[in-house]
């Protein structure tokens, strides 16, 4: 998915991603966004390729403190700690353009083999997927196994009793 996402009729601003997810109306205060009804993985790649549609999605109430943002998806595992716990949900856009991937800043790939949340580095055909976590593994994912990318655009904590 590393070339230029197109709509069916050849317009990159009408790409589907297969859940209404417009960027974000600050006029109608109802607006709401999808939350992807399955948790990045923090750490390695999962084995069950999943896919979400609208129907599966929860959706829940822009927060207008955010940049504009696609969907929400809740995150699991310890190799983005420091800065990113398991539990925390990310606010998250997608990339439409492989030339805006902020690379060397975290992102969600959503791959063949599952969705990921990781640092990615660009290698060619390749992308080197790193953690935070000095513990947490690292791999690397073929360009071609991409289907999407979304950039982290803000996200929230649970605060523990």
């Amino acid at each position: 998915m590393l070339q230029q996402a197109q709509g069916a009729d050849g317009d990159p601003s009408r790409v589907s991603k297969d859940f209404d997810a417009g960027p974000i109306d600050r006029a109608n205060p109802g607006a709401t966004r999808p939350r992807i009804p399955f948790t990045a993985a923090a750490g390695a790649l999962s084995i069950a390729t999943n896919a979400a549609c609208d129907a599966d999605c929860e959706r829940f109430p822009v927060i207008t403190t955010f940049p504009a943002y696609d969907f929400t998806i809740k995150i699991e595992g310890d190799s983005m700690a420091p800065d990113y716990l398991s539990g925390d949900e990310l606010a998250c856009r997608f990339v439409d353009y492989p030339a805006n991937i902020k690379w060397g800043e975290p992102h969600i790939l959503d791959t063949r083999d599952g969705v990921v949340f990781k640092i990615p580095y660009f290698g060619g055909d390749q992308i080197m997927c790193r953690s935070i976590n000095p513990d947490g593994p690292s791999f690397l994912v073929d360009c071609a196994d991409v289907l999407h990318v979304a950039s982290i655009v803000g996200f929230t904590r649970q605060l523990q009793p």
